[in-house]
């Protein structure tokens, strides 16, 4: 078999892919026992077992479980990445690669800093009332043009592609004054026209809408051309960078401060996290203050020398 088919395996050995979508979907991953902790995958005599399915799902950031979670085959390729890892790992560990001096010490410096980062977080860990509804909310007024949504704009367009040196370019323009004219004219359906003739694709199919997008997601010749126009007003064709745009505005959003129930997730944990850190940084100079370093600087000028 030259690659791993997650639903083939599930199939035919005892955890099935139903059970595997249950434990990413779950709010947190079940207790794993001797009888549940079956091999999921394998590559050669490296396995894959749920407790490791476990663990990578721990690992994942919530946007990589969600897609994990909608997407089999994106979860195939990490499981295949996971037991590749795994085994370059027993491919080393068989080799002693560990036991080189050089690695060795990387290891130890890893562990030293695992060890100090779990301990200063365990000594210095915050109550979980922190921040209060007030700090929250004087770090909202604080920092307002931090959470400012920049106007935006719902617009439709009909796209005529003409790019630099193109042979037609009198052609694509004539084109598109011609439907900027139809558009333009009384009675005219704008959806009909770029379902038509508008050469972007995917806006085209849906009769040229674009969506919702903020000012620094337009072309500048766009941005500047509909900041005097009117809710309903066509453009004349607009020269972007890829051919010419015909423009219809639908709808503005004014520029607008998220309310403070939607960033206050936010918040409270960047709030955690300076606080978090400023009071590793305060234990620290506590101890220094208690215990202060001393320094043998003849013997730190003769150690420096050695090291030439």
């Amino acid at each position: 078999m030259n690659g791993f088919d997650l639903a083939h395996w599930a199939k035919r050995r005892v955890v099935p892919l139903s059970v595997l979508l249950a434990l990413l979907s779950a709010g947190s991953a079940p207790a794993v026992t001797a009888q549940s902790n079956d091999a999921v995958a394998q590559m050669g005599t490296t396995r894959f077992m749920t407790s490791d399915l476990k663990d990578l799902v721990g690992r994942m950031e919530p946007e990589t479980r969600r897609q994990a979670l909608a997407n089999p085959k994106l979860l195939t390729q990490l499981i295949q990445a996971e037991v590749a890892r795994k085994a370059v790992l027993n491919e080393a560990t068989a080799k002693k690669w560990q036991q080189k001096p050089a690695v060795a010490k990387e290891i130890d410096t890893a562990r030293d800093a695992i060890v100090l980062k779990s301990y200063l977080a365990a000594v210095t860990a915050l109550p979980q009332s922190y921040p209060s509804d007030s700090e929250i909310k004087a770090a909202y007024d604080l920092n307002r043009d931090k959470f400012l949504v920049p106007r935006q704009y719902r617009l439709a367009q009909i796209f005529i592609a003409s790019p630099a040196g193109d042979k037609d370019a009198a052609a694509a323009l004539k084109k598109a004054n011609e439907l900027a004219a139809k558009a333009r004219a009384s009675g005219a359906r704008f959806e009909d026209l770029a379902r038509q003739n508008s050469q972007h694709k995917p806006s085209a199919e849906k009769g040229g809408d674009t969506g919702w997008l903020v000012e620094s997601q337009l072309q500048p010749a766009v941005r500047a051309k509909i900041a005097g126009m009117m809710r309903g007003d066509v453009s004349e064709p607009i020269r972007g960078d890829q051919g010419w745009h015909i423009i219809r505005l639908t709808d503005t959003k004014p520029a607008a401060l998220k309310p403070l129930a939607e960033v206050r997730p936010l918040i409270a944990a960047s709030l955690r996290q300076q606080k978090q850190q400023s009071d590793e940084l305060q234990y620290i100079a506590r101890m220094l203050k208690k215990t202060p370093v001393s320094v043998n600087d003849t013997k730190l000028r003769t150690a420096l020398e050695a090291a030439r």
